[in-house]
């Protein structure tokens, strides 16, 4: 762990920081007070059996219980203040975290990952690893730490030379422990890259297991898995290696500090220069020093290897905010949406560029068919026009180039239906309603519903709009959600739609029967549609082919 490393660890716990602070403090004392306390009472006992004084013994053990009473209700509360202060910056990392993703640019987090379920898995595991962190693994060093300060003055009060051969003893086993933190480090590193690689091979199986199996490569995509897995094993063998070299190194340094303290202690009573409650006393506090080294610098061997997850957090935490604001308002210029593209080339990263091979122009108030072969540009022509890519070349708007106007008022003018119909938790009527800028009235909403011809299902659930989705819209048909997401598309009331796929899961008699209406209802709206099927394509106006990519 570096100063970098704690300094952006502290700045992640500013929700809950003074609260986090002082229940943390409190919790690496009280391992101190209780182990100083028994070792008292301990000490105690033995004197008291040596003198034979049960009266003194009975009044020290009263003490003891009385001051253990309210310890133990302010350690209870103190906990609690230190559990929700845990989840409590937990939940603003997560917060924070799907804010920067939603709020940067495009590009900037699809470099994060292969792929959006890759993104989604390493960002909760990530997340844990950090909430687990303040949990617990930050903790461990004040607790032990703190311990064994306390322990090292107590032991140096009664016999100095003891305290000393502790610290030095701690010392060894931590620079031990420190040499094997380092190499934890770049073991995690590659069991990380290990873990995406497996992770990318299961999405694949999962997505593409029919065409696995009608290809019969089953073999060859096993085979590529279970080197993955083989890799993955050696890995995980070093990484067991050095954990058990640490627990070595605590084990063998608990023995050495016990025996050690037994001779010195032999040898101090033989001369006399201590009594045996203090050989009892040294005994149990003896522990506090040595294992403050070596479970500190356990501690330091996990962090290291949460260092991977930590650079993936802050990797997401410092995603540079979208800028919107700038530029004209696109409102005007939308109403009139002629767009022109030539020699345009799409930007998706400054690495990572796409040149458009055909010139194109999409007409106002008419309904376009955008087509082409896959790869060639579609989807991300369209993402380009919403501003979420930037590009090179020319693409213009009512005439005026395309960044020269807000991507926020692009968007506002805008309806853009994706590939993947989005849905959330809650009624079709909440679904319905999400981006409305404006009250919808019943009017409106029956018919939308009309044009998509979502009435003709609808009237067959038992609680019609009311009816509860779960995340996704999974008690629905592909083709419904898909008539849902275009009947909340036009109650938006935006001058120009984009649909990419949009009827992919709706059958074709069925779709250019929801064109006709739309046209009907809104004869004078800019509509630019992404698909492959000629029927569809045929109802359009007009179309531009896409050319595929040379080579």
């Amino acid at each position: 762990m570096n100063g970098q490393v704690l300094k952006r660890l502290w700045r992640y716990a500013r929700p809950a920081r003074a609260a986090f602070l002082l229940s943390s403090l409190f919790v690496s004392c009280r391992y101190f007070v209780i182990n100083d306390l028994t070792a008292y009472l301990t000490g105690r006992v033995a004197e008291a059996a040596l003198h034979w004084d049960p009266a003194g013994l009975l009044r020290d053990t009263g003490r003891f219980i009385l001051l253990l009473i309210p310890f133990l209700l302010v350690d209870a509360a103190a906990k609690y203040v230190h559990a929700m202060s845990t989840q409590r910056i937990g939940n603003d990392l997560r917060s924070r975290a799907y804010h920067r993703i939603l709020h940067a640019p495009l590009w900037q987090v699809e470099q994060l990952g292969a792929g959006r379920g890759q993104v989604l898995a390493r960002l909760n595991g990530d997340m844990g690893v950090v909430e687990n962190l303040y949990r617990s693994s930050l903790l461990a060093p004040l607790i032990f730490g703190g311990a064994g300060v306390g322990a090292f003055v107590s032991i140096w009060l009664v016999r100095p030379t003891i305290a000393i051969f502790l610290l030095l003893l701690g010392l060894s086993s931590f620079a031990l422990q420190s040499g094997m933190s380092r190499q934890k480090k770049r073991v995690s590193g590659r069991i990380q890259a290990l873990l995406a690689a497996l992770l990318t091979t299961a999405g694949e199986c999962l997505t593409c297991g029919p065409a696995i199996r009608l290809m019969h490569a089953q073999r060859g995509v096993l085979g590529h898995a279970q080197q993955r897995l083989a890799q993955y094993l050696d890995a995980g063998a070093r990484d067991a290696a050095i954990q058990g070299g640490a627990e070595m190194v605590s084990g063998g340094a608990a023995m050495l500090q016990y025996v050690g303290v037994m001779l010195l202690s032999i040898l101090a009573l033989e001369k006399g220069e201590m009594a045996p409650a203090q050989v009892v006393y040294i005994l149990q506090l003896s522990g506090l020093i040595v294992s403050a080294f070596t479970l500190v610098g356990s501690t330091l061997i996990t962090l290291r290897g949460y260092l991977p997850a930590l650079g993936r957090v802050e990797e997401i935490l410092s995603l540079a905010q979208e800028d919107l604001q700038t530029g004209l308002n696109a409102a005007e210029a939308c109403t009139h949406a002629e767009v022109c593209a030539s020699q345009a080339v799409l930007c998706f990263s400054p690495e990572k560029k796409l040149p458009m091979r055909r010139d194109l122009l999409l007409k106002a108030g008419q309904m376009t068919a955008l087509c082409g072969a896959s790869g060639c540009g579609k989807t991300s022509f369209v993402k380009t026009l919403l501003g979420f890519y930037p590009y090179e070349g020319s693409i213009t708007l009512a005439g005026k180039p395309l960044q020269v106007f807000s991507k926020a008022s692009l968007r506002a003018q805008i309806a853009y239906l994706p590939q993947q119909s989005l849905l959330i938790a809650g009624t079709l009527r909440d679904n319905l309603l999400v981006g409305c800028r404006a009250p919808v009235e019943r009017a409106q909403l029956e018919a939308a519903l009309r044009i998509c011809t979502c009435d003709e299902w609808l009237a067959d659930l038992p609680d019609g709009l009311d009816t509860r989705l779960q995340e996704g819209g999974l008690r629905l048909s592909g083709g419904q959600r898909q008539m849902l997401v275009l009947a909340r598309a036009l109650l938006q009331e935006k001058p120009m739609i984009i649909m990419d796929e949009t009827f992919s899961a709706i059958d074709k008699q069925r779709a250019v029967q929801i064109m006709a209406n739309i046209r009907r209802a809104h004869p004078g709206k800019t509509i630019l549609l992404i698909s492959h099927e000629e029927e569809i394509v045929n109802r359009c106006d007009g179309r531009v082919y896409l050319l595929p990519q040379a080579g």
